[in-house]
């Protein structure tokens, strides 16, 4: 696994940047961070198999603190053993899809209750897409938009989510 954590600083002011300088395999990664966007750093979980994916997606999300893995089932274990606020997880992956993770990762007892987003670059339809549907929580469309990837991971509460239902077998919490 690769850990990214760099400070929340003020970033410099916007220069003119070669728009392919930014762009990473149809991903585009922001010039500059608005690191006030958030009030809190949020610990970041990615989860996707494309390794260059997976590293476009944490220079988007460079004002947290990451962690990359590529092995959803040492993702698995990595959510067992460390609290993080947010999985972005690849919906298609080998050995485990983003829903067979977020149902694994559910059912684990863990104080940890990570808000998801499910990343997709493919058509997918028929069960996966109704369970992925069905946990409420947002899916991104590849090419990954920065802006919209940001805006879920640091304010969640402006983003209409519906509150996320855990998966079949899986008590709700009672409050």
């Amino acid at each position: 696994s690769i850990v990214v954590e760099l400070p929340a600083c003020a970033p410099p002011a916007p220069t003119a940047v070669d728009p392919a300088a930014t762009q990473h395999e149809g991903l585009t990664a922001p010039a500059t961070v608005d690191a006030t966007a958030s009030s809190k750093r949020q610990r970041v979980l990615i989860v996707d198999d494309e390794p260059t994916v997976a590293g476009a997606i944490a220079r988007m999300l460079r004002a947290h603190t990451t962690e990359v893995m590529s092995d959803p089932r040492e993702a698995l274990e990595r959510l067992q053993a460390a609290h993080f606020d947010v999985v972005v997880s690849d919906v298609m992956m080998p050995g485990l899809n983003g829903y067979e993770l977020y149902t694994a990762a559910t059912r684990v007892a863990h104080s940890s209750k990570p808000r998801w987003i499910f990343v997709t670059g493919g058509i997918f339809g028929g069960q996966l897409q109704e369970q992925i549907n069905g946990t409420g929580w947002p899916r991104v469309q590849k090419p990954i938009a920065a802006e919209q990837l940001r805006r879920l991971v640091e304010h969640p509460e402006g983003n209409s989510m519906p509150s996320p239902r855990p998966p079949d077998g899986v008590p709700a919490d009672e409050g």
